[in-house]
């Protein structure tokens, strides 16, 4: 797997939003996440200039505004990015992490039902 860029927790906002309107306007992506964020477009547009710069996010330019789309895949973005965490914090071992998590967050019924259907799943593939 290629190394991602990394984003930061701002940027991921800016992601976010071109991930879900491929596309968009800087004004578009201001429109989405103005109100939740609080930042303005020149905030965005700093962000969004930070992310074509690190190659996470490209542009088309018309006459009337440049429209920006993503160069990454949100999917292999985030394997990539859960990968690394699991191998820096977790030595490469994915069981730590879920007793991690299983420990420090409760975790509901609906939680632990999804994880033995996961374990099952990969137990009958193993047969």
């Amino acid at each position: 797997m290629s190394q991602k860029p990394n984003i930061s927790d701002a940027e991921m906002h800016i992601m976010e939003a071109v991930w879900a309107e491929p596309h968009a306007t800087a004004a578009d992506i201001t429109e989405q996440i103005g109100p939740q964020t609080g930042w303005h477009r020149k905030t965005i547009n700093t962000l969004i200039s930070r992310l074509v710069s690190k190659g996470a996010l490209g542009f088309e330019s018309s006459a009337s505004a440049k429209r920006y789309f993503p160069l990454l895949n949100r999917d292999d973005y985030v394997q990539s990015v859960a990968s690394q965490m699991v191998n820096r914090l977790f030595g490469g071992r994915v069981a730590p992490i879920v007793a991690h998590f299983a420990e420090e967050q409760a975790l509901s019924g609906e939680d632990i039902e999804e994880l033995r259907s996961i374990l099952k799943e990969l137990s009958d593939d193993a047969d």
